[in-house]
């Protein structure tokens, strides 16, 4: 399969070993409410990409269907829906200008403290985490789990497009909560008036599910992208 513009690799298909239900909250602290809600099921692989599938507010897959996978530094978006398949990716390298970031993400500089707590989620023991800024209006806390370290490993997978930027990591949660797969996340910003909660609903440590790309009409975004020259 191929896009147009520059070229996007796209395997004729993925193969995924384990996969990891998670539910995502976002507020608004000035109106005191809740503003969104995002439900993905994650998909794992041995090799270097990771898959990403959206689902609705019950946690169900839908008549509609759409995956994103993330591959090395290509990002690709499969739907389909009423029999229609389409695609389109983009090279995030092309898309994400990271040299004109005018403001170091205030994860990049704060401190990782272990709070000695403890506790079980979707089966696993989990280690909790926290991390502030200097003023106290940025909170993140974390809870980790151990045992699941080679999901954490291949998470880190979607940020190697950036990286190879020279994007810091520190705006990646599951890269700096050394140690595990982060199972619960509970973020708070006083300064921009908003908070965001991520739970996982699932683990599933061992699947085999196989995504084939036969039939996708892929348009390629790159060449759209204000970075393109």
């Amino acid at each position: 399969l191929r896009g147009n513009g520059q070229e996007i690799n796209i395997k004729p298909s993925y193969q995924f070993s384990s996969s990891m239900k998670s539910q995502f909250k976002f507020y608004d602290l000035k109106k005191n409410k809740e503003v969104g809600n995002i439900y993905y099921e994650y998909f794992f692989s041995q090799n270097d990409y990771i898959g990403m599938k959206f689902m609705d507010e019950e946690g169900n897959l839908g008549k509609a269907f759409n995956l994103m996978i993330i591959d090395g530094d290509n990002s690709i978006d499969f739907m389909e829906n009423e029999g229609s398949k389409m695609a389109t990716s983009f090279n995030m390298n092309t898309a994400i200008n990271l040299d004109e970031v005018a403001e170091e993400d205030w994860m990049s500089s704060a401190q990782l403290k272990q709070t000695g707590k403890t506790k079980q989620i979707a089966g696993y023991e989990c280690n909790e985490y926290v991390m502030e800024d200097e003023t106290a209006n940025r909170k993140m806390t974390f809870w980790v789990a151990p045992a699941l370290s080679n999901l954490a490993n291949q998470m880190g997978n979607m940020y190697k497009g950036m990286q190879g930027k020279g994007a810091s990591m520190g705006s990646n949660p599951f890269a700096r909560a050394i140690g595990g797969m982060v199972l619960e996340m509970h973020m708070i910003d006083k300064e921009e008036n908003m908070a965001m909660t991520m739970n996982t609903q699932e683990v599933n440590p061992s699947l085999t599910y196989t995504f084939n790309t036969e039939g996708y009409q892929v348009f390629n975004m790159s060449q759209y992208t204000p970075n393109r020259n």
